[in-house]
């Protein structure tokens, strides 16, 4: 995946705010408890690789829905070659 196409991602914004975040409260002693953030990172986690399930069951499907029309497409293109191949046998 490219750079512009990342940037589009929610799951790659999730991770980035759920780190600036942690990364801010640290460093501007925002007062955020530790085991608040241990949470929040639980979640997050769970969060990602929820939609990781779900994008790569959707990847899965596509890609053997395309391999059924490619399937289709081949049978269709041979039976038309084997319909050309008896015309110009019935010519001879």
């Amino acid at each position: 995946m490219k750079l512009p196409e990342r940037l589009k991602s929610r799951k790659f914004w999730v991770a980035v705010l759920t780190a600036l975040g942690v990364f801010l409260n640290e460093a501007l002693d925002l007062g955020v408890r530790q085991e608040t953030l241990q949470e929040l990172a639980i979640i997050v986690s769970a969060y990602l690789l929820g939609q990781s399930f779900v994008d790569f069951g959707v990847a899965r499907a596509n890609s053997q829905k395309y391999a059924a029309w490619v399937a289709a497409t081949l049978s269709e293109v041979e039976g038309v070659r084997r319909v050309e191949d008896a015309s110009e046998g019935e010519r001879t």
